[in-house]
């Protein structure tokens, strides 16, 4: 239903780099509007945790996105929440951070259902967003008073360079393989479920991930697509995102603990359904 864009423009905006265990050289780095830019030796759920602003938020309006970070966490975060050494077979790219994020004091929220533009702005009491938003106002106004309508225009080229397209990470062998070995660790009862994933890897050219992104949602279109690119003179990371599930949400309620609801769709795992009957069982308090 609803379309969020922002990016680095505010005056409040930065990028956030995280670089986690299984890199050779590990730190946060926080990278201001202006460029300038401050490492920090905590990891990025420790700096999230610290720096979320609490805000005052117009509750008249419910939108999925109010200003303020956004980004993506990898699947090697998890190094950080348990105790354990990275596997030798985890790759690694160098300029490819563990975590990245931008803070997003301006951005547009499109409501495709309802037609309508939103504007969302991070102020403070030295800095407020008014003037953005009477300007950027006063560009969609024009934008719509012309008839322009959603704009699709899709190239079928595929931009990579050489004659591969895509190259597994597992070639059909080792693939075929790993499928026995997970057979094998389900019948010893070591799990119920594996998903069994490989990567695949092609070389695009530099300037047409935009274009590579339009033919992904043109050919797969899903309800949870992104496109977002992050880079600086550290990193360069790509989004381009089709998916039909979302792996995670967490909304404010004060129908459960803490005043949060977190659900997990498809299930992520399971635990021993509790009695519900007396006081609320441990697991179902320590979440975090």
């Amino acid at each position: 239903r609803y379309s969020i864009m922002a990016g680095m423009t505010g005056p409040l905006s930065k990028l956030i780099e995280y670089f986690g265990q299984e890199h050779e050289t590990r730190g946060l780095f926080v990278t201001d509007i202006h460029g300038a830019t401050k490492m920090e030796n905590i990891t990025i759920l420790q700096y999230l945790k610290r720096s979320t602003p609490q805000a005052e938020i117009n509750h008249n309006f419910t939108l999925p996105f109010n200003g303020g970070y956004l980004g993506f966490l990898g699947y090697e975060v998890r190094f950080d929440t348990h105790h354990g050494a990275v596997p030798q077979s985890t790759v690694v790219e160098r300029t490819i951070p563990t975590s990245a994020f931008i803070f997003c004091d301006q951005s547009l929220i499109y409501d495709h259902c309802e037609k309508i533009w939103y504007l969302i702005g991070v102020s403070t009491a030295e800095q407020d967003q008014n003037a953005w938003m009477e300007s950027t106002a006063s560009l969609l106004r024009n934008y719509t008073q012309c008839g322009k309508q959603d704009i699709n225009v899709i190239d079928h080229h595929i931009p990579v360079e050489g004659e591969d397209i895509f190259t597994p990470l597992r070639d059909r062998d080792t693939y075929e393989r790993n499928i026995d070995e997970c057979h094998e660790q389900i019948k010893l009862g070591e799990s119920y479920e594996l998903c069994l994933t490989n990567q695949f890897n092609t070389n695009v050219k530099k300037g047409s991930t935009l274009e590579l992104y339009k033919i992904l949602r043109k050919r797969n279109p899903a309800p949870y697509s992104a496109y977002m690119t992050l880079w600086s003179s550290r990193s360069g990371v790509t989004l381009c995102c089709s998916s039909p599930e979302r792996f995670l949400s967490i909304k404010q309620t004060n129908t459960t603990f803490g005043g949060l609801e977190v659900e997990a769709k498809p299930i992520k795992g399971t635990i021993a359904r509790p009695d519900m009957r007396g006081e609320p069982p441990a697991e179902l308090i320590d979440l975090d």
